[in-house]
C-alpha cells in the first residue's frame, strides 16, 4: 500500500512464507520480517526499484527446516545485542541476527541456523505466548514479552506489582500463632487455607465465601482502574501437612495433594470463574450447588481424569 492505494496483493503464490500474518517489522539496516503461520518471510528493498511498478517478487523464507525449530512465529523483536527474540507455539525463543542474515544472503556457507528455545529451567514460568499479543523493547535495551498469563523479559527479570487497595486489611507481625503473610506468593498467584491449624467444620463455605470476596474487590477495583484484571480461582478440600520450614528465615507453609490439586484446578478455571474439585462439591450447601456453571471431566497433570466444576 502506497499512498492510501493497494498496488499489490502479497502471498504464498508470490513467495510468501504463509498467509496468515501476524505481525511485520523494519530492522534497522531497512530489512522487512514478516512473522506468519507457516514461516517467517525476509524481504530486503532494492536500491532503484519502484515497488508500485515492479511488487516485491523475492522473499527468503525460515522455517523448521531450516533451523527455525518451529514454523509459526507470532513476532520478533531484536535488542541491542542484535539478538532476534521470537515467540511463538513452542514459547520463547532466539537467534542471532547475523545467523539470519547469513542464511539468506549464503555468507559463510551457512546451511541453517540454530534457534535456542527457552523453557522452566531457564526461568520461565508461563502458558505460552499469545498470537495477537505485542511484545515490546523498552529504553534500557530490554526485551519484554507479553504471555497468556503475564510478563516476562529474556533476562529473568523478577518484579511485584502491588495493587492498590489490596494490601490494607493484613495483619501487622505478631507473636500469634495464627498470622498471615503477604510476602509469599507461589509464582504469580496467592495461596490460602481455612482449617489450619484451628479446625473449622465450615471450611468450605468460609474458603467459597472468600473466594467470591476477592472476585467482588477485583469488580470494584476493575471500576476505576485504567488496566482491568481478570482472576482465576481454584479450590480443593482434604488432608493437608504444615509446618515451619526454614533454618534461618522460618516460614509455615502448607504442601501435601491436596494443595497440589488445588493449584492445578485454578488454570483450568475461566477467568472470573471458581474451579471446584468433587470433594468441595460434596460438602457445598444446596443454594451454592445450584449456582453451578460448567461441570466437566479434566486431565489433571499428576492425578489423570477428574471430576470437575465451576462457579
Amino acid at each position: 500500500m502506497k499512498d492510501e492505494k493497494i498496488f499489490d496483493k502479497i502471498s504464498s503464490a508470490k513467495g510468501l512464507a504463509g498467509n496468515v500474518v501476524f505481525k511485520i517489522m523494519q530492522d534497522s539496516s531497512g530489512v522487512y520480517w514478516i512473522c506468519t503461520g507457516t514461516g517467517i518471510s525476509r524481504y530486503q528493498q532494492l536500491e532503484g526499484v519502484d515497488e508500485t511498478t515492479k511488487p516485491w517478487r523475492s522473499f527468503f523464507n525460515y522455517s523448521s527446516i531450516n533451523g527455525l525449530g518451529t514454523d509459526s512465529v507470532f513476532q520478533m523483536i531484536i535488542d541491542h545485542s542484535s539478538t532476534v527474540w521470537m515467540t511463538s507455539n513452542r514459547g520463547i525463543s532466539s537467534v542471532p541476527l547475523t545467523e539470519l542474515n547469513d542464511l539468506a544472503t549464503n555468507k559463510n556457507r551457512r546451511a541453517k541456523v540454530d534457534a535456542k528455545f527457552y523453557n522452566q529451567n531457564d526461568g520461565l514460568n508461563s502458558a505460552g505466548a499469545n498470537s495477537t499479543a505485542l511484545s515490546m523493547r523498552d529504553k534500557n535495551g530490554r526485551i519484554w514479552f507479553t504471555m497468556v498469563d503475564g510478563f516476562v523479559a529474556p533476562e529473568r527479570l523478577r518484579f511485584k506489582h502491588m495493587l492498590v487497595g489490596f494490601d490494607t486489611d493484613y495483619s501487622q507481625p505478631t507473636q500469634n500463632r495464627t498470622v498471615s503473610y503477604t510476602n509469599l506468593p507461589p509464582g504469580d498467584c496467592y495461596m490460602a487455607a481455612c482449617g489450619i491449624p484451628t479446625p473449622n467444620a465450615n471450611h468450605v463455605m468460609t474458603m467459597i465465601e472468600f473466594a467470591r470476596g476477592i472476585q467482588q474487590d477485583l469488580e470494584e477495583y476493575n471500576k476505576d482502574s485504567p488496566i482491568k484484571f481478570s482472576m482465576r480461582i481454584g479450590l480443593n478440600s482434604g488432608p493437608v501437612v504444615a509446618g515451619v520450614i526454614g533454618t534461618h528465615k522460618f516460614i509455615y507453609d502448607v504442601w501435601g495433594d491436596t494443595v497440589n490439586v488445588a493449584c492445578r484446578m485454578e488454570p483450568l478455571c475461566n477467568p472470573g470463574k471458581i474451579r471446584i474439585t468433587e470433594s468441595v462439591q460434596k460438602a457445598l450447601q444446596e443454594q451454592v450447588l445450584r449456582q453451578v456453571t460448567l461441570e466437566e471431566e479434566v486431565n489433571v497433570r499428576g492425578k489423570g481424569i477428574m471430576h470437575t466444576y465451576e462457579l
